[in-house]
């Protein structure tokens, strides 16, 4: 066999030898990524966590419904108060921590006007404990947001790749969402303490990373949160 087919087999077999090692480093690579996302906590559990002391508006979302083809991630959305903006005679699903606000409020998403809450409409009461009953379309409403599905993210590395496979299976999705809280009374901002997504949906689980921002509303400044989902 001549000299110059052995070395051309030898860089072939070299070449498959490196190709088969990157494979596997990249599947490493992304497993380890994938175990350090931490999953969403059950709505009761992040409700236990609150803390009761410190004042602010929280707002809890559920994910039910994950649609990668329509680009589109459901999530119903509880909001509440601790605090000093804590309702005290009424209490959300086993929450005892924290309730809903005692104040009226506008909640602006992404800078458009979502959902109006008055903490008088919470009328109807037990009439042995006086507590307010829970009404769910009183403090809970439903939204849509758009995903990032062009996302993909190995270990730290994260690029866009517009593409229709999305880098199966290494699939990452990602919706930024940014929240704040209007008093309707005088039209101050009010403090957001968290911005999260819980539970499990879809065999996806979410994470959130959130902040505090600040955000332009009526020609100044006002105190907003940031929360960025990720499946």
């Amino acid at each position: 066999m001549p000299a110059s087919t052995k070395l051309a087999r030898r860089r072939l077999a070299l070449l498959l030898a490196i190709s088969i090692g990157c494979i596997v480093l990249t599947s490493l690579t992304a497993l380890i990524s994938l175990l350090a996302v931490s999953a969403g906590l059950p709505d009761t559990e992040f409700l236990r966590r609150l803390d009761m002391q410190q004042t602010g508006i929280f707002y809890m979302g559920h994910i039910y419904a994950v649609d990668v083809t329509s680009r589109k991630v459901h999530v119903s959305w509880l909001m509440g108060a601790c605090g000093l903006l804590r309702l005290q005679s009424a209490a959300l699903y086993d929450g005892k921590r924290c309730g809903p606000p005692n104040v009226p409020i506008d909640t602006y998403i992404n800078g458009n006007l979502q959902f109006s809450y008055d903490p008088t409409n919470l009328k109807p009461r037990d009439p042995v404990t006086n507590m307010t009953i829970y009404v769910q379309a009183l403090v809970e409403f439903q939204m849509e947001h758009i995903l990032d599905i062009e996302t993909v993210q190995l270990s730290s590395i994260e690029d866009h790749a517009f593409n229709q496979l999305y880098f199966y299976p290494f699939n990452h999705y990602r919706a930024v969402t940014n929240f704040f809280a209007i008093n309707a009374k005088d039209n101050a901002s009010l403090p957001i303490s968290h911005l999260v997504f819980t539970d499990f949906i879809n065999n996806f689980a979410p994470q959130t990373i959130e902040h505090p921002s600040c955000t332009v509303f009526n020609g100044a400044f006002v105190d907003s949160f940031t929360s960025i989902l990720r499946l």
